[in-house]
């Protein structure tokens, strides 16, 4: 729509980052607004008429716009329709006050038809003539504090934006990250597996077909390099099982956890029947649970209370109920862990005895932690030497 002629001015105020927009008729009026402006310490800049007015609103609005003051009589309905329409394209976070100075009389029908129209474009203020140039101040403060607190609203929305943003891209190079390591892992297992056969075989032919070839210790020496390759073949499938935990995705499901404990049980069999262990299980409750993965959680922690027991194994399942969780334990009676080590134990290669003393990989109990955060729980450990370990891990309920 074109601007209608230029009967009223328009004074466009500009003070520090923030602009004030004062529309008020020739003469007197806009004279008497500067005046008191100035002498608030407002510099005013006069526009020479209503279509600069809504010029300089579509150019700075809403960035550059702190408030609007509009003299009643110097509207026109077909002006009035305008600026109407350029304030309704404000962003959600932008209502610009405004302030309107009219004559003290009876409100009319018309008159406030009006006035709610302005208001569903903007916060709107009646200033009614006559009035003190304190209280136009006054108005002009209280409306520009209105404003400052919606650019504080605008500025912390556009933080939380840029955080969920910077947050989103993060995730996605960890996700990128974790899929490539994932590859590499199963990659090099695979490669690093056929040289180790490869050893194992020829030094099994050349002992097979030349057997009289070899001294005692050469042959001691070959069974050196044999027991070495069957150790980096067992350490490659640890690390392989540690890396396609939660690969492709976990589906949880409600499962009886003693079913799980069955799996690892049945797994077991043969260690626990070996060591003439004694097992006492606890009934155990529904969870939301992996079924493979719990299963696996219960396989090393009780293959751990095996190995570190020096005499007959006494392992005890338990469960106890926490507010919104569930704390499963494993406890034994074994060598027991010193205090200053229990930090390292889940985290992977760590190891707290020499391979002669135990054997193993040191990824079992990192490999329960990370099934264990999969599940959004924890795991620690309580221990003392010589007095046994109870394991302890926690699932939501």
């Amino acid at each position: 729509m074109t601007p209608a002629p230029p009967s009223p001015a328009a004074v466009a105020l500009v003070a520090t980052a923030e602009r004030i927009l004062v529309l008020a008729p020739v003469g007197r009026d806009a004279a008497l607004l500067a005046e008191v402006l100035n002498a608030s310490g407002i510099e005013v800049q006069a526009a020479a008429s209503m279509a600069m007015l809504l010029s300089l609103l579509a150019m700075h609005l809403p960035d550059e716009v702190g408030a609007i003051i509009i003299a009643e009589e110097a509207l026109l309905p077909s002006q009035a329709q305008e600026l109407i329409a350029i304030l309704g394209k404000q962003p959600p976070w932008s209502d610009v006050p405004l302030i309107v100075v009219g004559n003290h009389r009876s409100p009319t029908p018309k008159r406030l038809a009006f006035l709610e129209e302005l208001g569903l474009a903007g916060s709107v203020m009646m200033l009614e003539r006559p009035f003190h140039a304190r209280t136009l101040v006054a108005a002009v403060r209280v409306a520009l504090r209105s404003r400052r607190r919606q650019y504080e609203v605008r500025d912390h929305l556009q933080a939380h934006l840029l955080s969920a943003e910077e947050l989103t891209q993060r995730a996605s190079e960890l996700q990128r990250s974790n899929t490539e390591l994932e590859q590499f892992a199963a990659v090099a297992s695979h490669d690093l597996q056929e040289p180790l056969r490869m050893i194992t075989n020829y030094l099994q032919l050349l002992q097979h077909q030349y057997p009289n070839a070899f001294d005692g210790k050469a042959v001691a020496y070959m069974r050196h390099v044999t027991d070495g390759a069957d150790r980096m073949r067992t350490m490659i499938l640890a690390i392989l099982t540690y890396s396609k935990v939660g690969e492709g995705g976990v589906q949880f499901e409600p499962i009886d956890a003693m079913v799980a404990l069955r799996d690892a049980r049945s797994a077991l069999e043969g260690p626990i029947s070996s060591r003439h262990a004694l097992l006492h299980c606890d009934p155990l409750p529904v969870v939301l649970a992996n079924r493979v993965l719990l299963s696996q959680v219960f396989q090393n922690l009780i293959a751990n209370a095996l190995k570190f027991c020096i005499e007959q194994p006494v392992i005890h399942i338990g469960v106890r109920e926490a507010p919104g969780e569930w704390i499963f334990s494993v406890a034994d009676n074994g060598i027991g862990i010193p205090l200053q080590s229990r930090e390292r134990l889940f985290k992977i290669f760590q190891r707290l005895h020499d391979r002669k003393e135990f054997q193993g990989t040191g990824i079992g109990l990192a490999t329960c932690r990370k099934i264990i955060d999969l599940h959004r729980g924890r795991i620690w450990v309580e221990s003392r030497p010589d007095e046994g370990s109870t394991f302890l891990f926690a699932l939501p309920r």
